[in-house]
């Protein structure tokens, strides 16, 4: 299977901090405004709230001698999570016929990147952090607006929170995140009842909150009209010997 290709990748934006920034960016609307915001921490010591959709800084927070150690603590997680990134970004991608993109930052790249439409155009970026001191958002030609999962661990001790039964309750192949852009049941596999997972229908291009699997309507039709039929000749039958006693 050959994979598609998207394009150059350019920097939505660019922030720059004082210090390498190893530390995974999260993501979340953290103002109330409805869109999402851009959170990270650099090895200067500081805490940064960044806009999503220009990378102009919100506020920052100068942490003390915690933050350092705390980071590095990520750093030995980070080590842990290179040989995921490795396999899912370079291995795979080869043996499927190629890299779908990349983005030369201009040094070391060990944080995580964490994926969210923070410029509210209906499409994925990728926001990560690297040793240069910046954190880039980049703006993928033909991204999609589904995120599956991401592979950040929930605390130094590796108990990650964020494995499968945590992004899609329901496994029917649509992350809660996408079930809530798709408007179905995030506890609900099969949110129209057509008797095809959610994210089975996405894939195919038809809609989950409309029962048209064809499958299963067609058969399901004919099962009805037959019910029908012959419905309407035991009624037909018990009419015509009522009319055959009254003669």
């Amino acid at each position: 299977m050959r994979l598609k290709n998207t394009g150059a990748v350019k920097p939505l934006w660019v922030f720059r901090t004082n210090g390498f920034v190893s530390s995974s960016p999260a993501l979340g609307d953290i103002d109330g405004d409805g869109k999402l915001e851009v959170a990270v921490s650099s090895h200067d010591k500081v805490i940064y709230a960044i806009n999503g959709e220009d990378g102009s800084l919100l506020w920052k927070y100068t942490a003390g001698i915690g933050l350092f150690l705390l980071q590095l603590q990520v750093m030995l997680m980070v080590m842990i999570d290179l040989m995921s990134l490795l396999v899912a970004g370079i291995i795979i991608p080869m043996l499927l016929g190629g890299v779908l993109w990349k983005y030369t930052a201009q040094w070391f790249v060990d944080s995580s990147p964490s994926l969210g439409d923070i410029d509210g155009d209906g499409k994925i970026e990728v926001v990560i952090g690297s040793w240069d001191g910046n954190i880039y958002a980049l703006d993928v030609p033909s991204a999609g607006s589904r995120v599956y999962w991401q592979g950040l661990h929930g605390d130094p001790w590796f108990n990650s929170t964020r494995c499968l039964c945590f992004i899609d309750p329901d496994m029917d192949f649509l992350s809660t995140y996408s079930e809530l852009l798709y408007d179905t049941d995030p506890h609900d596999p099969d949110t129209d009842n057509d008797f095809c997972l959610d994210g089975v229908e996405v894939y195919r291009g038809r809609n989950p909150l409309v029962f048209d699997n064809v499958h299963v309507l067609i058969p399901l039709t004919v099962l009805i009209v037959c019910i029908v039929c012959f419905a309407s000749y035991i009624v037909f039958r018990k009419l015509r010997k009522a009319r055959n006693k009254i003669i």
